[in-house]
């Protein structure tokens, strides 16, 4: 179980979730967290099977819907003063698939679907009163897709690790939008 509780400058947050990384004794991985910053709530779900189909095959599922809010200053000497704010709010979906081709040599594809769009939504009032929608950031979105290859591995035994690992990865990002891509 996750738990967890804080507050500070006037803001409360809240965590709570579960996880297993051996669900049913299958070696298969699933979780799923909630948590509220003030008035914003997001959440994630996911999913990993090592063992997709019984085979040396990785399946990946995740699901994230995230707010948070974000209050912006402007530096006025020795005092900093609120000059507005947005929230952000990003969706993404993460798929991938892997296969292990030897116990050094594995491969696998991943696929993101993204989007990041930006509100007054959830703004105390004195920043609402100050904030000029026109200055929010540029809503966006897009794919990327990755493939990496791992050659060796790390193997876990309790608390000692051993081996070595090397990874190569190459990303493509597409948006939807003109802009590059970060």
């Amino acid at each position: 179980p996750i738990a967890k509780y804080n507050s500070g400058g006037g803001v409360a947050q809240l965590i709570v979730g579960a996880y297993d990384i051996n669900l049913g004794g299958r070696n298969i991985e699933g979780g799923a967290q909630y948590e509220r910053i003030g008035r914003a709530n997001s959440g994630v779900i996911w999913f990993r099977d090592p063992r997709f189909l019984n085979r040396k095959l990785l399946f990946g599922l995740d699901l994230w819907d995230v707010r948070r809010t974000r209050i912006l200053y402007k530096d006025q000497g020795k005092q900093l003063d609120e000059s507005g704010g947005f929230l952000h709010h990003r969706k993404r979906a993460r798929l991938e698939f892997g296969k292990e081709w030897t116990r050094w040599l594995f491969l696998s594809a991943t696929l993101e679907r993204y989007s990041e769009k930006f509100t007054s939504e959830y703004l105390p009032e004195k920043i609402l009163e100050i904030q000029d929608d026109a200055s929010l950031p540029e809503n966006n979105g897009g794919y990327i897709s990755s493939l990496t290859l791992r050659l060796g591995k790390i193997d876990y035994h309790a608390y000692r690790l051993s081996g070595s690992e090397f990874k190569l990865k190459y990303s493509r990002c597409m948006l939807n939008s003109e802009k590059d891509c970060y």
